[in-house]
């Protein structure tokens, strides 16, 4: 489910996009494809939808939003490259203390934990 905020301009453009896109006429039809390779079930019955609800994946592919399978990789090189640049701000010592300052590490790391 998109989580975006209808107050938001850019969020309330894509979850319109998203609306058009899964709610007409292809889509609700039995038969029309979801997302790429998730078609709707052939039955509409509560038992037939709550099998179908349940062989979905518990995590989605970045295909199914149109991405490359490798965008997984991509989020975590830049999240790993913000952290370690926090890392490295942390290690240049000031010039009159060597000791460990605690609260400029809490305040230094605290946006990643």
């Amino acid at each position: 489910i998109y989580g975006g905020r209808v107050d938001n301009v850019s969020d309330l453009r894509v979850l319109r996009t998203y609306v058009v896109s899964l709610y007409n006429k292809g889509i609700i039809s039995q038969g029309g494809e979801i997302a790429y390779r998730v078609g709707m079930p052939s039955d509409f019955d509560f038992d037939s939808l709550l099998s179908f609800v349940a062989q979905l994946p518990d995590s989605d592919s970045p295909t199914l939003f149109g991405l490359p399978e490798n965008i997984e990789r991509a989020v975590q090189r830049s999240a790993s490259t913000a952290i370690l640049d926090q890392l490295r701000s942390l290690s240049v010592s000031d010039s009159g203390s060597l000791k460990f300052d605690r609260e400029k590490w809490r305040s230094t790391l605290g946006p990643l934990i």
